[in-house]
């Protein structure tokens, strides 16, 4: 297995949140940034406040705020109270954003917990769980990571039983349902997911992480491909290069999809040894890792 200091030039990024850390690996050499911090939430006609916001690659925003979403434009400097258009659901709790500005939701697991897709054009919204073609149910324990949102207007998702059920990718221009677990090498089960501008799906199938590739109609069992962890259950991220990160107190490598090659994290300079919780983790498509910790 080739090492990070054989492969890279690695550096770390340490910043203080809550009651761990929030770690950054940065995978590729380093480069000059200009670093500024804005207040979205307080600006002219803002809410005053917002948690759990996405961002895209035009800068622009959305966000929740007191059960209400918002989306913040940023070349316009203006703001939309999303969830006071019409047909907007009451319940929402997480968001993803694409770069045309639709964003997909979850209502809170204490409701319905029922899919929803927002067309930033049409400013329409579509209860993804009550279409006549959608399968199962939404039902999950996972919520925030148990569906994503592509920038072909895709969402892949779990659905079937509360904890370990089926992923389906959801396709808004066509209305279509495509099953990912019942694929060529699948496992036939899963939950957390992640899907990429290649319509790419990684997803939890435990205890590997598999990743669907359209191109080829296969699936691909990650963890072990020479080189790999073997089985273990992780936190699981992809970028729109096919490029996967797995991430746990026990693991930590970074799978290039270009080279077919694994990189161990753990070697990288100033890793620390005694973690020993890692979550709510990314992976951008220069290779950066971002992760938090306890421990």
């Amino acid at each position: 297995m080739a090492t990070f200091a054989e492969e890279v030039r690695a550096s770390m990024v340490r910043l203080l949140f809550g009651a761990g850390i929030v770690w950054g690996i940065c995978c590729q050499p380093a480069v000059a940034r200009v670093y500024l911090f804005e207040n979205i939430t307080d600006l002219p006609l803002g809410p005053g406040g917002g948690r759990g916001a996405e961002v895209n690659d035009n800068g622009d925003i959305a966000f929740l705020n007191d059960g209400a979403v918002w989306f913040y434009d940023r070349s316009e400097g203006s703001f939309l109270d999303v969830t006071a258009l019409p047909g907007a659901p009451e319940n929402p709790f997480f968001l993803k954003l694409n770069n045309s500005g639709n964003i997909a939701m979850m209502e809170t697991p204490s409701t319905t917990r029922d899919y929803w897709f927002f067309e930033q054009e049409t400013q329409t919204f579509t209860n993804v769980s009550t279409l006549p073609n959608f399968p199962g149910n939404s039902l999950t324990n996972f919520g925030g990571t148990a569906f994503d949102l592509n920038d072909n207007d895709k969402m892949s998702l779990h659905s079937g039983d509360n904890n370990v059920g089926d992923i389906y990718v959801y396709d808004y221009p066509t209305g279509n349902f495509e099953q990912i677990t019942d694929k060529l090498g699948a496992p036939f089960r899963g939950r957390e997911n992640e899907i990429n501008n290649l319509d790419q799906v990684l997803y939890m199938g435990f205890p590997s992480t598999y990743l669907f590739d359209p191109a080829t109609g296969t699936t691909t069992n990650i963890n072990t491909l020479p080189g790999g962890p073997g089985s273990a259950i992780t936190n699981l991220d992809l970028n729109d290069l096919g490029d996967v990160a797995l991430m746990s107190g026990s693991v930590a490598q970074f799978y290039d999809a270009t080279t077919s090659e694994f990189l161990d994290v753990t070697a990288a300079p100033d890793w620390v040894p005694d973690i020993f919780v890692s979550s709510r983790s990314d992976l951008s498509n220069s290779g950066e890792i971002t992760f938090w910790r306890e421990g």
